[in-house]
């Protein structure tokens, strides 16, 4: 042994006496070495948990992926007596896609093999596969359809009593179609007769909210419903209601393509028809209908349109590039001045506005032509900002159909309503529902 190592063993030595034999370090260094020990079996444990976890998950993996999922693939779809087309018992039993988030996906995608759903509310429905073929229906958001062929962008399809063509961009299949159909599931009730009291309670004794007449539509709450009394949501304030069950026919189910009947929309009230909630047993005691005190009104008779009054005729112009929030202005600003017309009342006020962005007359923008002014009243409406955030449907639906070059009115770049003008002294003139453009 060297000096040096010798040296060395020595100075070592001499350290452990002083330090760590020391009996004044004793607590300290035994708590040193607790806890040295104790990090060493905390990683030690730790190392070993994390890997049974993974050994476990993938055990539980490969044992998953060798069960059999078991899909319910719905049959035919199928008319009920009313003629609305109701899916079959893949969409209609909902029970069937509950299992987990893998046979929930797989189950709603071959539910609705085979069908679309609407992306949009006002998607046109034409006869033949071009914008010049006329509108023969329309589609709201979450409505079904069956794909029966595909023509380039087009897509022939059929829903409720409609066989007609659409775009097939604004159509949604699989599980986003289904997800579609089924947020708009309804459950509504149908008025047999008129003159119906819609009561506060479940009860003859009840104060009456409104009066109902045939054909009238509510929605309809199935849990507060029974044998007897149907609940509803009343049309006036919004609020509860109840309807003796033998006024009311209750429908149930999704969405379907409605027709158009002279530019004015006819909706059906649901895809399906389910049996009438309640059978009366008991002979009714106190009728719940009122006969109506009003005379008859004489039924009003349109006069004869002026020579110049033209029908409107569809053109394809040229298309105009807008981005989201031009849309969204255009939609709000026929929401307030022509959501109550017809699709085609809603297209052609579409078309004045582009018409007078064409013209550059009125500016430059979407903007500079809606704020110009004196001319659109409602663009200085504190309702507006509600309408740009949320326009109507139909009106933004119109508002593309129009940006992509789809006109009913020509080059004209007026409306007013037909009773405030006189279309014999406007020239050539076109009016639609309660508007003339000129």
């Amino acid at each position: 042994m060297t000096k040096r190592t010798k040296l060395r063993m020595e100075k070592a030595q001499l350290y452990m006496t002083k330090n760590v034999f020391n009996g004044r370090f004793v607590v300290r260094n035994i708590l040193v070495a607790t806890a040295a020990v104790t990090a060493v079996a905390i990683g030690v444990g730790t190392s070993f948990f994390i890997k049974e976890s993974k050994e476990s998950k993938k055990a539980e993996a490969e044992a998953y992926a060798k069960q059999e999922i078991v899909l319910t693939v719905p049959e035919t779809s199928v008319l009920d007596t009313e003629g609305f087309t109701v899916l079959a018992a893949g969409l209609d039993n909902k029970t069937d896609i509950k299992a987990n988030d893998a046979q929930m996906v797989a189950s709603a995608e071959s539910a609705f093999a085979g069908k679309a759903a609407a992306t949009d509310d006002g998607i046109l429905i034409r006869s033949s596969a071009s914008l010049d073929a006329p509108v023969i229906g329309m589609m709201d958001k979450g409505a079904v359809a069956d794909v029966k062929s595909k023509t380039g962008e087009w897509i022939k399809i059929s829903s409720g009593d409609i066989t007609g063509y659409v775009v097939e961009s604004q159509m949604a299949y699989g599980k986003e179609g289904y997800e579609l159909a089924e947020a708009a599931y309804q459950v509504l009730g149908v008025i047999s007769e008129d003159d119906v009291c819609v009561r506060v309670a479940a009860s003859m004794d009840s104060d009456q909210v409104e009066m109902a007449d045939k054909n009238d539509k509510y929605e309809v709450d199935k849990t507060n419903t029974d044998k007897d009394w149907v609940c509803v949501t009343t049309l006036t304030t919004g609020g509860i209601g109840y309807i003796r069950a033998q006024f009311v026919r209750v429908t149930e189910g999704y969405l379907t393509a409605y027709a158009t009947d002279d530019g004015q929309a006819v909706k059906p009230v649901a895809t399906g028809d389910i049996e009438q909630i309640g059978t009366v047993t008991a002979e009714v005691t106190e009728d719940d209908t009122e006969a109506s005190t009003e005379t008859p009104k004489p039924a009003e008779t349109s006069p004869k349109p002026a020579s110049n009054v033209q029908p409107p005729v569809i053109t394809q112009s040229g298309s105009v590039a807008l981005s989201d929030a031009d849309i969204n202005l255009m939609a709000a600003i026929m929401t307030m001045e022509c959501g109550g017309e017809s699709y085609e009342g809603q297209l052609a006020v579409a078309n004045v506005i582009l018409n007078r962005l064409r013209s550059g007359a009125y500016g430059s923008t979407i903007a500079d032509v809606v704020y110009a002014p004196g001319q659109f009243e409602v663009a200085g409406s504190s309702a507006l900002e509600g309408y740009i955030a949320s326009p109507q449907g139909s009106c933004v639906q119109a508002a593309r159909e129009a940006a992509s070059g789809v006109n009913n009115i020509g080059g004209m770049m007026s409306f007013g309503p037909t009773w405030a003008l006189d279309a014999s002294s406007l020239g050539t003139c076109i009016q639609i529902g309660n508007h003339i453009f000129y």
